[in-house]
């Protein structure tokens, strides 16, 4: 998904409060989803059906959260607003992909 900005406002988005905001919003929605145990596909569906993708932006902070997107979220989460824009400390970044499975011993293997 490209989202183009009007040049005239490109300075608007590179503001550390604009990127605070987003900081805050990405890192309370992922301890939110985490917290539920839900992936980003199912957590995606009980904000009011919104496009995964859309939410992976989200919780990554690369899009503009509009009031629609942050209602949709409290929805999903039952949540009120605050929670979503409450000081967070940025979460660690995670591994690009799926997790590991556990590997398992060999019955018998005395491991």
């Amino acid at each position: 998904m490209v989202t183009t900005r009007r040049p005239d406002r490109s300075k608007q988005y590179e503001t550390a409060e604009y990127r605070e905001i987003l900081s805050r919003v990405a890192a309370n929605t992922r301890r939110l989803r985490e917290a539920t145990g839900l992936s980003q596909e199912e957590t995606a569906h009980r904000c009011a059906e919104m496009a995964t993708r859309l939410y992976q932006l989200v919780e990554s902070g690369q899009t503009n959260v509009t009031a629609t997107t942050l209602g949709r979220l409290c929805q999903g989460f039952s949540v009120d607003v605050v929670a979503l824009l409450a000081p967070a400390a940025p979460l660690p970044k995670r591994k690009r992909g799926r997790p590991r499975k556990a590997t398992r011993s060999a019955p018998g293997s005395g491991a």
